[in-house]
Order: C-alpha cells, then structure tokens, then sequence
C-alpha cells in the first residue's frame, strides 16, 4: 500500500497500522506468556494434579493420568505459543506494508516492552517503579519521532524518485 497517494484516506491508513502494530504486540506478548506457563513444570503439575484429583482419589504423580495431562498440558499450550507467534508475524508484515519497516518494528518492540510490563505487574506481580514509568515515557516520545521522520522521509524520498 503506497501511503503517498492514499490521500484523504492517510490519516485513517496510519491508524490502521498502529492497531496492526498494538495487536501483534499484544499477540507476541500472549505468546510469552504462554511460553512461560508452558514450561513451568510447578503450573503444568499443580493443573495435572487439580485435573486428575476430578477423576481419582488420591492423585499418583507417577500414573498414567497425572503423566498424560502433564505432557497434553504442555503440548496443547506450546500450540497455542505457535499460534500466537503466527498471527504476530501476520500482522507485523501488513503493518509493514502500511508503515515500512523502520516504523512498523519500531512501533511492535515500544508496545511489545509496554506490555511486557503491564504483563509482568497484573499477571505475574512484578513490581513497576518510577524508573520504568519514565523510561516508558522517554521510549514512546521516541518511538513519535522516529516513526514521524521515517514516514516523512520516506514520502519525500518516493515523491524525488518520482520526479526523476
């Protein structure tokens, strides 16, 4: 998609691709928490022995019903880290295609490490100072800039290409 000559519909194209840039974020990060859930043996046995303990009294982590859902566990949410990663790469190539490279990667890794905290303090409870906050602020008036000058440039390097 050429920006350049979208007209009266750049504005809307743009957005367009900071929501295809967000979601592959959100899509990347939902793909490393499930990474982690995966292959945290404590989760995969504490869901093993809550799912057998539905089916027989007392649960024997050693039997066949504890070892099966501990592996189907694991197995079915890699799948779901497989998955995830797809749709991410799908919507980092069209969002690509609206912004370019330079301000697509740009805008996925600021929203990406925003979510990553955001992640960390409500699902997992790490803790988010002060440092962070401002770190945040100072990588997203970036990301604006180079995002804004990227776009700009390239719009004027295609218009003297153009020209020539």
């Amino acid at each position: 998609i050429n920006a350049e000559y979208m007209g009266p519909l750049n504005g809307l194209l743009r957005m367009w691709g900071t929501v295809l840039c967000f979601l592959a974020s959100i899509f990347g990060s939902l793909s490393s928490v499930i990474a982690k859930f995966a292959f945290d043996s404590a989760r995969a046995s504490n869901y093993s022995i809550f799912v057998c303990g539905l089916f027989e009294t007392p649960v024997n982590e050693s039997g066949s019903c504890f070892q099966t859902v501990y592996y189907a566990f694991r197995l079915v949410l890699l799948l779901f880290v497989l998955l995830s990663n797809s749709i991410m790469i799908n919507l980092l190539v069209k969002s690509m295609n609206v912004y370019g490279t330079l301000a697509a990667t740009t805008l996925i890794n600021s929203f990406s490490f925003v979510m990553s905290g955001l992640v960390g303090f409500f699902v997992f409870g790490e803790n988010v100072n002060t440092s962070w906050v401002f770190g945040i602020v100072f990588i997203l008036v970036g990301v604006y800039l180079v995002s804004s000058s990227a776009s700009g440039s390239l719009v004027s390097s295609r218009a003297e290409k153009k020209k020539s």
